[in-house]
């Protein structure tokens, strides 16, 4: 029963805890926001203090009730207006005694009179922002659990890569497709046709002359366009094209970036296992670029599998 609910976990408590977190961020901000409006109510107070309304035993005033309420009532029209997060309740004077045990922040003092005053709370919290936090919790959590299961796919591939004795071949070419793979779930990555039948004539060239030198800047062996021709009519044989057999040695750069961008794709989980299908770029300028070869040295025949050779 636990297992069933386990995946259900991790975006549950994801969103309990931004809910949280935004609540707890939002009554810290809401207590600065109160005394930053207290600060203000009683600066309003002692600027009015003459024309409140409100009692004065040092001068034997016993105040006006009825425009103490009006003036409480205008005042807090205002304080609505300003998104105060307190409103007034009631003004009352108090004798320096009471004063000196009430709540200090609630206490206007004045030369001639002290007046207490009464706040009540507003219902100010944003309801409408606790699903928003809610959906970034589970974004976040649906995010990572999907990099979770990519991670372990690809420790999955690594593993059976790594196996003794694997069932499948590592890189599938598909002549009826025109598309490579890894094994036989992975991504298909389709290439045009001069590209697909240099990268095969490049595996099949490498596996007999893995020493031998094919430079971009020099022309392609007989051999090399021997097999190319080969898998190019190979295609026409399985209804691909019907164009006329393309140059395989102009371009050669062009043909190479093709083939490493398909096998970049390819590989883009594992590009620890491509170095051996990839052509080498060439490094530098002048003679370093000429001594360069894109020959596959290090390649295995035995990990690629060819499907309508």
């Amino acid at each position: 029963m636990i297992k069933r609910f386990k995946p259900l976990l991790l975006p549950v408590l994801s969103m309990l805890i931004c809910a949280t977190v935004f609540s707890v961020s939002y009554n810290i901000a809401l207590s600065d926001a109160k005394l930053h409006a207290l600060d203000n109510i009683k600066l309003r107070i002692a600027l009015d203090f003459d024309s409140i309304g409100v009692e004065q035993p040092f001068f034997k005033n016993a105040g006006n009730e009825w425009q103490l309420k009006n003036y409480i009532e205008a005042l807090n029209v205002k304080l609505k207006e300003q998104k105060s997060p307190v409103l007034v309740k009631q003004i009352t004077a108090i004798s320096k005694e009471a004063a000196l045990h009430s709540d200090g922040l609630h206490v206007l003092e004045k030369p001639f009179g002290t007046i207490q005053i009464d706040l009540t709370n507003r219902n100010t919290f944003p309801w409408h922002g606790l699903p928003i936090a809610m959906l970034i919790g589970l974004g976040a959590s649906l995010i990572w659990q999907r990099k979770q299961v990519k991670h372990r796919h690809r420790v999955e591939i690594t593993a059976l890569h790594s196996a003794e004795q694997p069932e499948k071949p590592l890189l599938i070419i598909d002549l009826y497709q025109k598309t490579m793979q890894l094994f036989d779930t992975g991504k298909k990555v389709a290439l045009a046709n001069k590209p697909l039948c240099f990268y095969l004539a490049l595996l099949e060239y490498s596996t007999m002359n893995p020493d031998k030198i094919l430079n971009a800047n020099k022309d392609l062996p007989p051999e090399f366009q021997e097999l190319a021709d080969k898998y190019f009519h190979r295609l026409v044989a399985l209804g691909h094209t019907i164009r006329k057999r393309p140059n395989f040695g102009n371009s050669l750069e062009k043909t190479l970036s093709e083939i490493r961008a398909a096998l970049d794709e390819v590989f883009e989980e594992l590009p620890d296992l491509k170095a051996s299908y990839y052509p080498p770029k060439a490094h530098g300028e002048g003679s370093r670029s000429k001594l360069h070869s894109f020959n596959l040295q290090t390649f295995d025949a035995d990990t690629v599998q060819i499907h309508g050779k």
